[in-house]
């Protein structure tokens, strides 16, 4: 009657893929629906749709008569109260924010499914909810009061849960390029300090610092600096010569989605900052 992991576990995938597909075709539209959309009486960022839908979709499809998301009701499963009741949305919505904790743990809270008579996950016990087959009743649901599992199968399940979560570190530090993508960030870095001494030479000598970075060869820097990955320095100078930004551009975190991030190196205060590529300094022009 209680959702098994297995079955669980299909349906989130299957969730994850339908929600997914619907982020990514609603990741182009702000632009393109900008001009068609009436005027609303509070400001809403379109570009906060794409976060919008996975929030929808985990937090409405629960909360309706279907009691459940498209990837439960394709495995036979619902979402129901303790007592056998429909979540409500705000139930719905602390389950979501609930899972989420879970996900930044590497899922550990469902590995609890395993080891609790009813398959509840750590979402579900802070939601009050349960997850069961979609023909159960209420009172079924209410008053069922299952046999705990064996500790055969609460091991095999543990043991199944480990051997998912490496597999998962596994390919993210091998196949996915978590290794490389840090390699790559510390070389990048390795390259961008003789230009940050060289600036400081250059200013040393002729009281400002450059207008362009090829001023510093090759006098003050024996070769230009060569990044990996595609990544690139960027560089602007203040008008009076008096500052300057030294940019990373594509740094990438560790991890196979690049950022959009860049280290940017601050002349003036002479630190480095993590910012958004938009808002770097160093991709306006010399003047």
């Amino acid at each position: 009657m209680f959702g098994r992991p297995a079955r669980r576990a299909i349906a989130a995938l299957i969730d994850a893929l339908i929600a997914g597909a619907f982020t990514l075709l609603a990741t182009p539209l702000p632009g393109l629906v900008a001009p068609f959309v009436p005027p609303l009486p509070y400001p809403v960022p379109l570009f906060l749709l794409p976060f919008a839908v996975p929030v929808l979709y985990f937090v409405v499809f629960p909360a309706t008569r279907a009691q459940g998301t498209p990837g439960k009701r394709a495995v036979g499963l619902k979402i129901a109260t303790l007592g056998g009741d429909r979540t409500g949305f705000f139930r719905s919505l602390v389950r979501f924010v609930a899972s989420l904790v879970s996900i930044a743990a590497l899922f550990l809270g469902d590995l609890m499914m395993v080891w609790n008579r009813k398959h509840r996950a750590l979402h579900d016990f802070i939601a009050g909810t349960v997850v069961v087959e979609a023909k159960t009743r209420p009172a079924e649901i209410a008053w069922s009061e299952p046999p705990p599992a064996s500790w055969l199968a609460r091991l095999g399940g543990t043991a199944v849960y480990v051997g998912v979560a490496a597999l998962v570190v596994l390919l993210y530090r091998g196949p996915l390029h978590g290794d490389l993508a840090a390699e790559i960030n510390e070389q990048n870095m390795q390259q961008a300090l003789p230009v940050v001494e060289a600036l400081e030479a250059y200013r040393q000598k002729n009281g400002r610092y450059p207008d362009r970075l090829e001023a510093l060869t090759p006098g003050y820097l024996a070769n230009a600096p060569q990044l990996a990955e595609r990544s690139a320095l960027s560089f602007a100078a203040t008008p009076a010569g008096d500052g300057c930004w030294l940019a990373i551009v594509y740094w990438r975190h560790a991890g196979f989605l690049p950022s959009d991030d860049v280290h940017e190196y601050d002349c003036r205060t002479r630190e480095w900052t993590t910012l958004d590529y938009n808002e770097m300094h160093a991709t306006e022009a010399p003047r």
